[in-house]
């Protein structure tokens, strides 16, 4: 075979890996609702389709997703740390008021109905400061997800594949969310994965 001959084949190659990728992105999209269809024309499947003929947004977005589970697991396990660590609180107060409290009715019965109530006050104060400690926690999740979510677009914008751009749109996070299954079904499909 002459170069031109190996030239033509991966060309002709090219060609029906393209249209066989432009077919499965079609198929999936009819399963969008249309507010999203009205944000996908043949234009951007083709392009999307180009996108996708060598592979790499395939592994790309495999180690954006193996990136996101990675972060999602880490903050997840520092909540459960925090929110063990308040029911930890809880309990040994608990346990201290219990004593205190079985104490001064030994020792001084009429004090304990006060005790009683300071130890609600003090209970209460450490639950307000708990439910506070854990709201801060959840604004830095919910800030470090949406961290990683700038990053994926960024990342996928720069190598190209339509429909990514950095946004906190629902609409446009929701339809990269779809662009985003579909990459991973049809990598599935091609063997990548």
């Amino acid at each position: 075979m002459s170069f031109d001959e190996n030239d033509l084949m991966n060309q002709k190659f090219l060609e029906e890996r393209h249209n066989k990728l432009l077919n499965e992105l079609k198929l999936l999209c009819n399963k969008l609702p249309d507010i999203y269809l009205q944000k996908i024309n043949q234009s951007f499947l083709t392009e999307l389709a180009n996108s996708l003929l060598d592979k790499t947004v395939f592994d790309i977005v495999k180690n954006l997703k193996d990136i996101q589970m990675m972060t999602e697991n880490s903050l997840l396990e520092r909540r459960m740390k925090v929110i063990n660590s308040h029911n930890a609180a809880r309990e040994t107060m608990a346990i201290r008021h219990k004593d205190a409290l079985e104490n001064e009715y030994r020792v001084n019965p009429r004090n304990a109905e006060t005790l009683k109530s300071r130890q609600s006050a003090e209970f209460e104060v450490l639950e307000k400061y708990q439910e506070d400690e854990l709201n801060q926690l959840d604004m830095k999740v919910i800030m470090e997800l949406d961290q990683t979510v700038s990053d994926q677009q960024i990342t996928l914008e720069k190598v190209g594949v339509p429909g990514f751009f950095v946004t906190n749109k629902p609409i446009d996070v929701k339809l990269q969310m779809h662009l985003l299954e579909f990459i991973t079904i049809l990598s599935i499909k091609d063997g990548i994965e």
